[in-house]
């Protein structure tokens, strides 16, 4: 049977598209082999008869993908068995995939007289359960997961064959995953206050680049309902606001990430608040919060408009709810409604108490917990609660004081928290996304009556093997424990190739590889990593013959040092290796760095960048 890459239809670029692929066939007997291969861009997770199997693929450029196999026969039975991939396209910026990549999904293999090929007896369907709005996790990283396991979708439908930008596929040049559960620990539970309501909107702009597109704005105008005149304090995201015409004075909260305070004087009756928002990612939004004594009537919004649309508008800024209508803006009604940001919620959470085994609705609680060591993987929730129960989980390097984690604390643009609405009763959810980082917190808000509480909670690791071989210790307990954090900090960084960090980017750049294959040559012996991390950056080679500085990315600049730092890691990677044929392999690689038309010669006789 032919193999063709295969999606839904015809539609592969879309933003955040989910789509699953099934194949349902029948055993007598479990046979000897039953291999699977496949590949998607930009990621799958797999199940075989409902379980958790694997994940990837590593990360690649288009032109070069490589493909994972599996053993399917831990997980077949006799009788009728079921693949399932779930494949996500991120159709958005990352520093994990390349802006060539195109959704597809490709598989092969058989069991017993079965052929796995794609598209031959696979189904698929195009999955509504994740937001494909939902915002960027970072700049580096794709959109959050945010998914409605409540949408049990049974339509089904032949797959199409499709083209698209890959080029041959190879076996994975590197280890798979170990899928080994870090060690966490619980650390507390703590109530919520519900001492305000939150109210907003999301503004989505597929595409949207401030770095191209400039600074442009949405607008917004809420309608505050007050039965008589007080001075109440509330919680605003950064902008610019007015009050009934009036500019709001706002100071930045020092406990909540992202969040600023203002004291808003209201007249009995209806106020005008109006904000206009600058668009600095392609998801982005506003949140209000406000005391319970305050009702929002009306809520509206509109955009994007540049600087001078803004100063166009007549009124400039409108100070009665009448003004409105005279702005010649394109006014959409919002729910008055928490809107779905669910990491930006988090951050204006504070704790009012210590919390128990179990919640009891309606209400909010979070459960916390450690690592004894950083973590990256996939993060698994055994939860029992009612349906529509919302389930975030938040992902930090850090903690704030009052020991929730410090959301927005050390980058204002790191939305790291994921939401799962869950079907109700008990279920297990696991992120589709790796996440990485220090601390984990799981929140709970139970939206009526029932009782919610978290069984277990765990990490699948999404670490290669990276066994430490050998051991350094000296008198000075300072220097021996900065070995062994350092020793960490490169196995927790090792996955399919290296990455900066295991929390906010994961991405693979070039400066932080060449430091990683020095201390990776001292610690383990196994250097497919850097291997294949060079040849990363010499699929992603710029057409002047500069390097980005990650690869695979978005990125479409370079920094013109870390181009012969490539050189160096070259020449450093064949010194602990002895591979030679790798170096006569890429050898042309270095002749177009040097001979870059980038290359300019300074007063000093060295070399700069354009």
């Amino acid at each position: 049977m032919d193999i063709n890459f295969a999606w839904v239809d015809a539609e592969t670029q879309r933003r955040n598209d989910v789509c699953r692929f099934r194949r349902v066939f029948e055993l007598a007997a479990v046979p000897p082999s039953a291999e699977l291969h496949l590949f998607a861009d930009s990621r799958y997770r797999l199940f075989v008869n409902g379980t958790f199997v694997t994940a990837g693929p590593a990360r690649f450029v288009p032109s070069h993908p490589e493909y994972d196999s599996v053993e399917l026969g831990p997980w077949l039975s006799a009788g009728e068995n079921t693949l399932l991939a779930e494949v996500v396209s991120y159709g958005a910026s990352t520093y994990q995939t390349s802006p060539a990549s195109r959704a597809g999904f490709i598989a092969w293999g058989e069991a017993a007289e079965h052929d796995f090929s794609t598209p031959g007896e696979w189904q698929a369907q195009r999955s509504a359960a994740w937001d494909p709005e939902a915002p960027l996790f970072s700049f580096a990283q794709g959109p959050v997961e945010l998914r409605d396991t409540r949408m049990v979708e049974t339509r089904w439908q032949t797959p199409k064959a499709i083209d698209g930008p890959w080029g041959p596929l190879a076996p994975r040049a590197t280890a798979y995953p170990t899928f080994e559960p870090a060690a966490i620990r619980a650390t507390g539970t703590w109530r919520l206050a519900s001492r305000e309501r939150i109210v907003g909107y999301r503004w989505a702009e597929p595409g949207f680049d401030r770095r191209t597109d400039g600074r442009h704005y949405s607008i917004y105008a809420a309608v505050l309902e007050s039965k008589q005149d007080c001075l109440v304090e509330a919680g605003l995201f950064w902008s610019g606001h007015w009050l009934n015409g009036q500019p709001v004075e706002c100071t930045n909260d020092p406990l909540r990430g992202n969040r600023q305070s203002a004291s808003l004087s209201l007249r009995r009756g209806a106020n005008l608040l109006y904000g206009e928002v600058e668009q600095l990612q392609d998801v982005w939004g506003m949140l209000l919060g406000l005391p319970d004594t305050v009702g929002v009537s009306e809520l509206r919004c509109a955009g994007l408009f540049d600087e001078q649309e803004l100063q166009g508008h007549q009124p400039r800024v409108p100070a009665r709810i009448g003004d409105l209508e005279t702005m010649n803006v394109n006014w959409t009604r919002q729910p008055v409604a928490e809107p779905a940001l669910p990491s930006r919620v988090r951050a204006w959470d504070l704790p009012e108490g210590e919390g128990s085994d179990v919640l009891v609705g309606p209400g909010k609680q979070v459960w916390c917990y450690d690592a004894a060591d950083e973590f990256v993987g996939y993060v698994v929730v055994d939860v029992e609660a009612p349906s529509g129960t919302i389930l975030d989980i938040g992902v930090d390097d850090h903690l704030r004081p009052d020991g929730l984690i410090a959301l927005y604390a050390s980058n204002p643009f790191a939305n790291t928290v994921d939401r799962y609405l869950l079907a109700g009763g008990r279920q297990r959810v696991q992120g589709f996304h790796v996440r990485g980082g220090k601390h984990l917190q799981i929140t709970l808000t139970v939206p009526g009556a029932g009782s919610a509480r978290i069984h277990d909670c765990r990490v699948l690791s999404a670490n290669g093997a990276f066994p430490i071989e050998g051991a350094f210790e000296c008198s000075d307990p300072v220097i021996s424990g900065a070995w062994r954090l350092s020793a960490r900090t490169l196995q927790v960084s090792v996955e399919d190739s290296y990455a900066d960090c295991p929390w906010r980017e994961r991405g693979t750049y070039l400066g932080d590889s060449y430091v990683n294959l020095h201390l990776h040559a001292y610690l383990n012996t196994d250097l497919r990593v850097p291997r294949r991390v060079l040849r990363l950056f010499a699929q992603s080679q710029f057409a002047d013959g500069q390097m980005p500085s990650a690869a695979p990315s978005w990125m479409t600049d370079s920094l013109e040092d870390y181009s012969l730092i490539w050189i160096l890691f070259l020449r450093d990677y064949w010194q602990f290796s002895g591979d030679v044929d790798l170096v006569r392999e890429l050898w042309p690689v270095v002749e177009r760095i040097l001979a870059s038309s980038a290359w300019r010669e300074g007063a000093t006789g060295l070399w700069t960048g354009d």
